[in-house]
C-alpha cells in the first residue's frame, strides 16, 4: 500500500488517526485542507467565505492529480473532496481509500465545539440535521473506498494496512 486515502465526513478522524497510521507504517502524512490553507494563505473558512466552495472544490481536485507521483504516505482528504468530480475514482486508482465511517450521534457530538471553523456546518440551525442531509449526499461517494472501517480506531486501520 504506496497511497492510503483516508475519506469520510469531517470529525470522523482521518487526521487524528492518519497521523498515527503513517508513523505505525513508517510513511509520511499529508492532510490535503492543510496543503490548500497553507497555499493559500488562509483558513479553509476564509477560502469558502472569500473564494467559495466551488474554488476549494477545485483546489483539492488540483492537488489529487500531483498526488501521483507520491509513495507511502497517508493522506487525510478532506471530507467533500472525494464527492467532486472523479476523484473518488482517482483515488482508487491511486491507492487505497479507506473511508472511516462513524456513527452520525458521534459525529455531531464531536462537531458541536467546532461548528464554527466548519464553513458547512457554522450557519446549521440544527446540526444533526445539517450533518444527517451532508452525509446522505456524500454517503454515495465514500462508499465507493476500497474499505471501510465503521467507528475506526488505530489498532483497526493498522490491522488493515500493516
Amino acid at each position: 500500500m504506496s497511497i492510503i486515502f483516508l475519506i469520510g465526513f469531517m470529525g470522523s478522524g482521518k487526521s487524528t488517526l492518519g497521523k498515527e497510521l503513517a508513523e505505525q507504517l513508517g510513511y509520511s502524512f499529508f492532510e490535503t485542507d492543510g496543503w490548500i490553507e497553507e497555499k493559500e494563505g488562509l483558513s479553509v473558512t476564509e477560502i469558502f467565505s472569500s473564494k467559495g466552495e466551488a474554488y476549494f472544490r477545485d483546489q483539492e481536485s488540483k492537488l489529487l492529480s500531483q498526488l501521483q507521483l507520491t509513495s507511502d504516505i497517508v493522506i487525510a482528504t478532506g471530507g467533500g473532496m472525494p464527492c467532486v468530480g472523479n476523484n473518488m475514482d482517482l483515488m482508487n486508482q491511486l491507492g487505497t481509500t479507506i473511508w472511516l465511517d462513524v456513527e452520525e450521534k458521534i459525529l455531531v457530538g464531536r462537531l458541536e465545539k467546532e461548528k464554527s471553523t466548519r464553513p458547512l456546518l457554522s450557519n446549521a440551525a440544527d446540526l444533526s440535521t445539517t450533518i444527517r442531509d451532508l452525509l446522505e449526499i456524500r454517503k454515495p461517494f465514500y462508499q465507493k473506498a476500497k474499505f471501510t472501517i465503521q467507528n475506526a480506531d488505530i489498532n483497526s486501520l493498522v490491522k488493515l494496512c500493516g
